[in-house]
Parts: C-alpha cells; sequence; structure tokens
C-alpha cells in the first residue's frame, strides 16, 4: 500500500482525487487544509511517502511546509502544486528539495505519473538509507568490538591474578564486573542486529530498591567530580520480576547520560511503586532534548551513525535500555524541554507476563 498527502486548502479537491482514483486499488489518500494541518498529519502517519503540495495557502504556503518536511522528514518527496502566475518560483522549490511540479489547472493523467515516479524515488531513498544504516552498523561492530572484548577480557584475568592482593571483595567485584560487561556486550550485539529472539533472559525475584543503590554507588561519585547534587529516593522495599543482569544495564545507562549531559545543577533518582508496577524516574537540569530527536533517541541506527558519540557513549546506549525493557514488558517515556533538562520515567511490572 503506498500513501500520501494531498495539501490544498480548495474544497473540492479532495472530491476530485477521490473520483480519479477510485479505481486504484495499493493507493490511499490524506488530505489537509493548511500546511499546518499537513505536519499534524505527518505526524500521525509516518506510511505518507509522497506529499502533493499546494504553494498558496493561508497561514504557511508551500515554500514554508516544504523547508519543515525537509527538515523532519527528508525522505519524504514533496510535489508542489503551482498556478502559472507563480512559475517563476519552481527553481526556489526545487532548490529547497521538491522533486517535481504541476501547474493548475492539474492534467490528472499526468499526476499520476508524477506520483508514480515520486513513489520510486522515495522507495530508493529508503533503500539507499537502510544500505548506509547497515553500513554504519557493521563499521562500529568492526572498530568497537575488538577492542573492547580485549579490554575486558584482560581486566578480568587481571583481577584473577591480584586476588591475592590485601582486598579480595574489591577485586572480585571487578571481575564479576568485567565477565558482566563481556555477557553484555555480546548480547547488545544481538540487540543492535534486531536478534532480540535469539538472546534468552534470566527471570528471577530482584529488589529494584538494592540493584539501583548499586548502580547509584557506582555513578555518583561522577556527579560529585562535576559539582553536581544528587540524589536516590525510595522505598525500604520494592520486589520485581526481573534479570539482575540486564536490569542495571537499564539504569547504568540512563543515570550516566543524565550526569554526562548536565553541567550544573542536580540529577536525581526516585523509586515509586504499587502493587502492579514499578516506577523509576531519572531527572536532570541538563541541555534537555529538543523535540525532533526525541523521536529518534532509542533508535540504535540513528545513533550508530552519529559520529559526535564515543563508541560507548550515548549513543547504542539508549536502543539498548529500549531492547531490555522490552524483554521484560516494561516501557520508557521521555519529558524534555531543549535547555532546561530531562526526565526518564522506566515503568517496569512487578509480575512479569508468563
Amino acid at each position: 500500500m503506498k500513501h500520501a498527502l494531498v495539501v490544498d486548502d480548495e474544497t473540492d479537491v479532495e472530491v476530485l482525487f477521490r473520483h480519479y482514483f477510485r479505481k486504484h486499488e495499493g493507493l490511499k489518500f490524506y488530505f489537509a487544509r493548511s500546511g499546518l494541518h499537513a505536519l499534524e498529519m505527518l505526524e500521525r502517519h509516518s506510511e505518507i511517502t509522497v506529499v502533493l503540495s499546494d504553494i498558496s495557502m493561508p497561514e504557511m504556503n508551500g515554500f514554508a511546509l516544504l523547508t519543515k518536511i525537509k527538515r523532519r522528514w527528508p525522505l519524504i518527496q514533496v510535489i508542489m502544486v503551482t498556478a502559472y502566475s507563480e512559475l517563476s518560483k519552481i527553481q526556489e522549490a526545487m532548490l529547497n528539495g521538491a522533486c517535481g511540479f504541476l501547474t493548475k489547472p492539474v492534467d490528472m493523467d499526468q499526476l499520476e505519473l508524477t506520483m508514480q515516479q515520486s513513489f520510486l524515488l522515495a522507495e530508493e531513498k529508503q533503500r539507499l538509507q537502510q544500505a548506509e544504516a547497515e553500513r554504519i552498523e557493521l563499521g562500529w561492530y568492526q572498530r568497537s568490538g575488538h577492542d573492547i572484548l580485549s579490554l575486558l577480557t584482560i581486566l578480568r584475568n587481571t583481577a584473577w591474578i591480584a586476588r591475592q592482593s590485601n582486598d579480595p571483595e574489591i577485586l572480585t567485584e571487578i571481575e564479576e564486573t568485567a565477565t558482566r560487561c563481556i555477557r553484555l556486550f555480546k548480547q547488545a550485539v544481538h540487540l543492535g542486529k534486531r536478534k532480540a529472539t535469539n538472546v534468552e533472559i534470566q527471570i528471577s525475584s530482584v529488589d529494584l530498591v538494592k540493584l539501583l543503590q548499586k548502580v547509584v554507588k557506582y555513578l555518583q561519585l561522577d556527579a560529585e567530580r562535576k559539582g553536581l547534587g544528587f540524589s536516590y529516593t525510595c522505598p525500604e522495599k520494592s520486589m520485581i520480576d526481573g534479570d539482575e543482569l540486564w536490569l542495571p544495564e537499564v539504569f547504568y545507562n540512563l543515570i550516566r547520560n543524565a550526569i554526562k549531559f548536565t553541567e550544573k545543577g542536580e540529577v536525581s533518582v526516585t523509586l515509586e511503586d504499587d502493587d502492579k508496577v514499578a516506577l523509576v524516574t531519572i531527572r536532570d537540569t541538563g541541555c534537555g532534548i529538543s523535540a525532533d530527536q526525541i523521536s529518534r533517541i532509542f533508535d540504535f541506527r540513528a545513533q550508530a551513525g552519529d559520529e559526535t558519540q564515543n563508541s560507548l557513549g550515548s549513543g547504542i546506549g539508549l536502543a539498548i535500555v529500549k531492547e531490555i525493557l522490552a524483554l521484560h514488558d516494561a516501557s520508557v517515556r521521555v519529558e524534555s524541554e531543549f535547555g532546561t533538562g530531562s526526565t526518564f520515567i522506566v515503568a517496569l511490572p512487578k509480575k512479569r507476563k508468563v
């Protein structure tokens, strides 16, 4: 099924399209009367790949709409429709990313041909993006995999040799942590490649209060070094069904990112629960996340392709968080405003579905 959005403030346009394309199976149209309405439709319908937009509209003209579409959804193909008096503006539209244009009154046969070409172009660009994403993903594994696993293996072996030292408890913890990191990295590779069904989790009764205390204790020093306030609020006990190996990685990634992207202010971790759900809220006063980025922060390929992230920074961490929570029938929600901080809310069912 192909999906297209028609944007025009003239009331008879929808009737015309529905009549002409009534026998075209596999093609679905959406209609918007203004640029603002069109943006709302695109937010709700990610399946739309082609937009046909008039240039002259109230509130937001076709050029402004084109700019916003290409910035937010670069793979969507936009066809501009213009009156003869506006032909001089077509060059501007093409330079700003339009894939074609039609003049009014629209020749419906020409419209059909142009739309077919636009759908093909959209499919080709999606294919190329997928190929590029896979290339980036493979490159990430090649650059990071060998070095990280080698370093962790050395750490584990060193801890084993040094067990004869005066503080064997710390050395045991180092060895266990390194072993856990090796296993988690191997499983993260499966997650990144969308093979989560091949990864097994071991469910047991877990005290989320104690689990979070260990993570907080490990990361609190990082916050203090930056001069940040740090707090952890929790009940005496909160028992859930979960994997003791995987769940700490969820909160390690979320809390570490909160500290990393906060330069002043504080980071707080709050655990609340009721009979059915445990809620963990990580709130910071950092740089925040822009609205157009929130929908992408849990996308493995989007983050792995961002060269501004280091290999174990916030890049793939949030993608792994989402996958681990999915295996626990849990969820994560983000509330953020650029420049004012972020809040991540993790909802974990206390009893996992069998």
